[in-house]
């Protein structure tokens, strides 16, 4: 026999092996896409505030140019006499005015707020909201301005009732109007529109604030549909030209601001921190993308080798168990490619009692007992030669002349090419098997011999000898079982007793043998008369009886006219001195019909047809008559 394969490799230590190789490959590449993942999330967060701060760079500078035009265009209207008329004022500050696109109009504005002369006609007697001017606006020291909040104004040009969003700097007047001031309204649309054109990304937002934190003016709203938080930008301002304001301290929103030096205003980019998460995300899905699909070559490329290692651990302990188990346990024969033996395993030597040597270059008709026939062993060599598998029982002869019986499975061992190197059989004995199933088949055999006799046996006492049908045993043996039956109760039968008339005529004048033809006869003609659900029994002599289940009165009738036609149809022949010689013969019936329930089953309709069948005969014979019976036993047997 083969040697036994042994297991080489420890399987805990080449399991941990993989788990470990699976682990430090997923490490590998998640950490460097985590790695990847925050050097891109910082990234982009310094080419916002790059971007951001170069933007706002040169916004905070195109607002303090304007605002210094501002500035001296209301000192230069400071210089005009506030006690001339106010149209000669009006007519000066237009001059003033002119060629500054910044300023939208430049006003004298009374102590109340209400525009006194003014270089645009649509702001003259306008009043200007509570808290436009001081000493509630936001001072600017440099340039003696102070500002007030952004306000819709009159729209200069524009169809009446236009406004415009404006925002308001204003000046002292010396007119001998305490309160008096000179106010510019700063065309804020002059900010938004270079905003917008120097606004790259359509989801950042761009707005200027006063001191106070409050908006003056922005592109429109934030990508979240929030406002930046100007408190906390004006706050964080203070102190400092420039800086940014994470989304933990805003709210949300990534905030690259710039305050003026000159003036009071604060300039803001401003991002929603999610949108830029989004943008990040976005960037990173290829790279996720690829992350993914390097652990999924990975875990392919590992579980393709640990499938191999599982299937190559598996055949090594499985032919390993296989060996023992059939080394152990079933005889084993191996044979060359001629059929000449080459080994055999100790279960097999205790069985057929030879030595290993003895064996060794015969072939197996050494165990032959004669008991195969050659061509049971042509079909055998027809099988394995042709490379199948060959199952089968054999019987075999041991050394000392014992026979006994072995299941054999003999298997080809093929090379790569297909050809076979030797056959391997391996055999169970199933000696005690067969002596048993012998033995239980003879059993069987008996068994059902006497079976069969008892059934004859039975059949013979419940048979009629002359006529083949029930005698008076198998009539009470089929009430009994009627009785018996679980839908019986409440079911209509109908019960028929027949006698065939003059019998014992027939007996007299042509002899009992003529008297048994006409009972054969008459029995024939009932039975293939009736239907197979129906029982007719010989009672004795020429009477007999008819049961008819679930049949009611009507169809029973019926059934007895087709018995009588069936009667005279065609005449009995009987054997006369010089021939057959036709008879006629004639039957008369009585019929008693109940339903099946206390007081009424077949013994009882029995009495009741043969009362009507008395009364057949009583009236002449050849006839056909009905309990009277059957129509006095209640609504239910009315009904049958």
């Amino acid at each position: 026999m083969p040697a036994r394969p042994r297991l080489d490799l420890d399987p805990r230590r080449f399991r941990l092996t993989f788990v470990a190789a699976f682990a430090i490959g997923q490490l590998l590449i998640w950490a460097g896409f985590t790695i990847e993942f925050l050097h891109t999330r910082e990234t982009m967060r310094e080419a916002f505030e790059q971007r951001g701060l170069a933007a706002i760079l040169v916004l905070e500078d195109h607002a303090s140019r304007a605002l210094d035009v501002v500035a001296a265009r209301t000192t230069l209207a400071a210089t005009l006499p506030g006690t001339a008329a106010p149209e000669e004022i009006s007519r000066r500050l237009a001059d003033i005015a002119a060629g500054a696109s910044i300023i939208r109009s430049l006003s004298l504005a009374g102590a109340d707020g209400t525009i006194r002369a003014s270089s645009d006609p649509a702001m003259l007697g306008a009043r200007l909201p509570p808290g436009a001017l001081p000493p509630s606006g936001t001072r600017d020291p440099a340039h003696g301005l102070s500002f007030g909040p952004a306000i819709d104004v009159p729209l200069a040009g524009a169809a009446p009732g236009a406004r415009a969003p404006a925002w308001i700097a204003s000046r002292a007047a010396q007119t001998g109007e305490p309160g008096a001031r000179w106010v510019a309204a700063i065309d804020l649309s002059a900010f938004v529109e270079l905003w917008t054109r120097v606004r790259e990304d359509k989801a950042v937002l761009i707005a200027m604030f006063d001191a106070t934190g409050a908006i003056i003016a922005a592109t429109g709203a934030s990508p979240a549909g929030i406002a930046p938080p100007g408190a906390r930008i004006a706050a964080a301002a203070r102190g400092r030209d420039r800086g940014l304001l994470g989304p933990d301290e805003t709210g949300g929103m990534l905030v690259a601001f710039r305050a003026s030096q000159d003036h009071p205003f604060v300039v803001a980019a401003a991002m929603d921190a999610a949108t830029l998460a989004r943008r990040h995300i976005e960037k990173q899905t290829p790279l996720a993308i690829a992350a993914v699909a390097a652990t999924l070559l990975l875990s392919g490329a590992l579980l393709m080798l640990y499938r191999w290692y599982l299937r190559y651990e598996a055949s090594v302990i499985e032919m390993r168990n296989q060996a023992l188990a059939i080394g152990e346990h079933v005889m084993v024969s191996e044979a060359d490619a001629q059929g000449r033996i080459i080994d055999v395993n100790d279960a097999f030597l205790r069985a057929c009692g030879y030595a290993r040597e003895e064996l060794i270059g015969r072939d197996h008709r050494i165990l032959n007992s004669g008991h195969q026939t050659p061509e049971f062993y042509r079909a055998l060599w027809d099988t394995i030669l042709a490379g199948r598998v060959w199952h089968g029982t054999l019987r075999n002869r041991a050394r000392s002349g014992d026979f006994y019986w072995v299941s054999a499975t003999i298997i080809p061992f093929k090379d790569a090419w297909g050809k076979t190197l030797r056959y391997v059989a391996l055999y169970s004995d199933v000696s005690g098997a067969v002596v048993a199933a012998e033995l239980l088949a003879r059993e069987r055999r008996l068994r059902d011999e006497l079976s069969a006799a008892n059934k004859a046996l039975l059949t013979h006492v419940h048979t009629d000898h002359l006529t083949g049908i029930a005698n008076r045993r198998g009539f009470d043996r089929f009430a009994d079982e009627f009785r018996a039956r679980p839908d019986a109760a409440g079911a209509p039968v109908s019960v028929l007793m027949l006698d065939i008339d003059h019998f014992k005529r027939i007996n007299d004048g042509w002899g009992h043998a003529a008297g048994d033809a006409v009972l054969r006869e008459a029995a024939a003609r009932w039975r293939r008369t009736l239907r197979g659900s129906d029982f007719i029994a010989r009672l004795g002599g020429e009477e007999f009886c008819v049961i008819l289940p679930r049949t009611p009165s009507p169809s029973a009738l019926f059934v007895a006219h087709k018995l009588g036609e069936a009667m005279r149809a065609k005449p009995f022949e009987v054997q006369g001195p010089d021939g057959p010689v036709p008879i006629p013969v004639t039957v008369s019936i009585g019929i008693a019909a109940v339903r099946m329930g206390p007081g009424f089953d077949l013994q009882h309709a029995q009495d009741l047809a043969d009362e009507a069948l008395y009364r057949a005969k009583r009236n002449g014979r050849d006839r056909i008559e009905m309990h009277s019976a059957t129509a006095l036993t209640g609504a239910a047997n009315a009904a049958a």
